[in-house]
């Protein structure tokens, strides 16, 4: 990063930022993967083909694309869906299928949301929506890590199950001894099980599913290492507090601030 003149340059991942006074300009240049800037947000017609309950709360719902419109996307994006009235919200991508353009996305439905509402009662298949997509630079770093984890709560899974399953092999070798830690209040919220356990087993990492309100009662928090974790790199997307009580617990384990990634799932 160049200085420019009359300004002071600072690099913004050697301090938390809640940490920082700024006295006078600085210029802010972000440490992104340069992936990002290869695939350019567009905006997309879609009409809604599938609507299911995979959990009490949780509906998956599969837009498809126009034609010759196929959306690209890096695991861990998100996308911009607006409906007819302007309501707009961002959810992670879970899923696109190539050949038939279906993008999936897994949302929760909250209490008295705009979206949600029209989503548990209004929505049908042929339904059309605004897509704005891909957005958002929680992906996975390519680079060499000691040892990933990877934490989530609730619909936090889906950015990161995303990334697990477009992995490859070098990539995955790249990120060396895997452990993925994901909480759920209840196992009747917990819809990806089977498959992340199936994914675990395929793909050699540690996949631990963890429960607040049922068996022993713990959190993701509880769960994480102890021990020093210099040289590893740590994803964690979903609850906005669980996503500060990890950062937290990464800093002080060794976690390099350019290490660690993490996408806080706030409700409007």
């Amino acid at each position: 990063m160049e200085p420019v003149a009359g300004f002071t340059t600072l690099d913004l991942r050697s301090a938390p930022l809640c940490r920082l006074t700024v006295r006078s300009a600085v210029t802010v240049k972000l440490a992104d993967d340069p992936r990002v800037e290869t695939i350019p947000a567009r905006m997309f017609p879609v009409k809604i083909v599938g609507l299911s309950r995979v959990a009490p709360e949780i509906v998956s719902l599969e837009v498809v694309t126009p034609r010759n419109q196929l959306l690209s996307f890096l695991g861990g994006q998100y996308a911009t869906l607006r409906l007819k009235n302007g309501t707009a919200r961002h959810y992670s991508i879970a899923a696109v299928e190539p050949e038939s353009r279906v993008v999936t996305f897994h949302i929760r439905l909250v209490n008295a949301g705009a979206f949600s509402d029209w989503l548990a009662g209004a929505a049908k298949v042929g339904d059309l929506l605004q897509m704005e997509a891909p957005l958002g630079r929680f992906v996975f770093d390519t680079r060499h890590a000691e040892r990933t984890l990877m934490v989530a709560t609730g619909t936090g899974i889906v950015p990161i199950y995303a990334m697990l399953v477009a992995l490859t092999p070098v990539e995955r070798r790249q990120a060396g001894p895997m452990t993925l830690l994901w909480g759920n209040r209840v196992s009747s919220d917990a819809y990806l099980h089977e498959t992340l356990a199936a994914l675990g087993a395929s793909m050699d990492f540690d996949y631990r599913p963890i429960f607040s309100q049922e068996g022993t009662r713990r959190r993701v928090t509880s769960e994480f290492p102890t021990v020093p974790l210099e040289g590893a790199r740590v994803y964690a997307a979903g609850h906005p507090q669980m996503v500060v009580d990890i950062r937290r617990l990464a800093l002080t384990q060794g976690i390099r601030p350019s290490d660690l990634r993490v996408d806080a799932f706030t409700f409007s």
